[in-house]
């Protein structure tokens, strides 16, 4: 008995950190990207009935199984979730990102990358605001496998450490998690960003494509570390 608790306990150990290891990476190919949220009502923020939006798509039981445990800290728990954003159907440029995802409220975001899949709690809504919004409730994480189901039974959460921080919002880009170095980058903006600027310059030139992601975690200086 003692030998059997000492070898599961080293197959935790062992699995956990293959987990810290996956979530760590420079940059990275993104075969697939969702964004899930409660897109049909108007809780939790967002006008969810944007001009030219085609109505959010319901999740399926594997998407559900994966998504829903994720939201249980979030204010968005329990409630009907649906697809704001799929890569694979909506496009890959930051324009089409922002053409679903402007004012649909807080959202789940999962990029697959190879054999994982990493993500993360956006608090706020997207706006194409090119700014940036501080925030200590967002999250980040990670799982193994190359589909929802696979993933769902590994997923390990990385919480923001050390109080508020930011939350980047980029017309020319996509989602970003903390600042210097981020903790996770999907789809970075070609260009530099100067904040509070619109329009033609920060909409039309150097969009980035969400078919890259780059991720900090588990390195030092990164805000964001491991619950267990």
């Amino acid at each position: 008995l003692v030998l059997l608790r000492m070898f599961r306990v080293s197959q935790q150990r062992f699995k956990w950190r293959c987990y810290r290891r996956a979530g760590r990476f420079s940059v990275v190919k993104v075969n697939a990207l969702d964004l899930f949220g409660n897109l049909f009502g108007n809780q939790g923020g967002g006008s969810k009935t944007t001009e030219g939006r085609t109505s959010p798509r319901v999740l399926t039981p594997s998407e559900s199984d994966f998504v829903q445990p994720l939201l249980q800290s979030t204010f968005i728990a329990n409630r009907e979730i649906g697809v704001c954003y799929q890569m694979s159907v909506d496009g890959d440029s930051a324009s089409a990102f922002h053409k679903r995802c402007d004012n649909a409220g807080p959202t789940l975001v999962a990029a697959f990358t190879n054999d994982r899949v990493v993500g993360g709690w956006f608090p706020t809504e997207f706006l194409s605001s090119d700014d940036y919004k501080e925030s200590d409730s967002d999250f980040l994480f990670v799982a193994q496998g190359n589909t929802f189901a696979r993933a769902a039974d590994t997923v390990a959460i990385v919480e923001k450490t050390g109080g508020v921080g930011p939350v980047f919002d980029y017309a020319r880009g996509g989602p970003q998690w903390g600042a210097t170095p981020p903790g996770l980058v999907i789809g970075p903006p070609l260009s530099p960003v100067s904040g509070g600027i619109t329009g033609l310059d920060a909409e039309d030139t150097a969009l980035g494509t969400l078919r890259t992601a780059k991720s900090t975690l588990g390195k030092n200086g990164s805000q964001y570390a491991y619950t267990s």
